[in-house]
């Protein structure tokens, strides 16, 4: 039987060409994907504020009617 066998000693890949492992990201590609990632946590902000803000407004309003509702009932009874 014919069988091969790759060694690859430490350190190295087995890459033919050795341009995987040296492939690197410019400053500015780390850049754009920094401010890339800010801004979406900045999106998801102020998206949760805006919902929070909506939630806390219908919760008063709510709370709001369910005290004239009291009330009313009050006086009649």
């Amino acid at each position: 039987m014919n069988s091969r066998i790759k060694v690859i000693k430490g350190g190295k890949r087995g890459n033919s060409n050795g341009l995987a492992g040296t492939i690197q990201k410019t400053e500015r590609e780390r850049e754009r994907e920094t401010a890339a990632t800010v801004k979406s946590w900045i999106t998801q902000w102020e998206e949760r504020k805006r919902s929070l803000t909506a939630s806390a407004f219908a919760l008063i309003t709510r709370l709001d009617q369910c005290s004239q509702n009291s009330a009313q009932q009050g006086v009649l009874n």
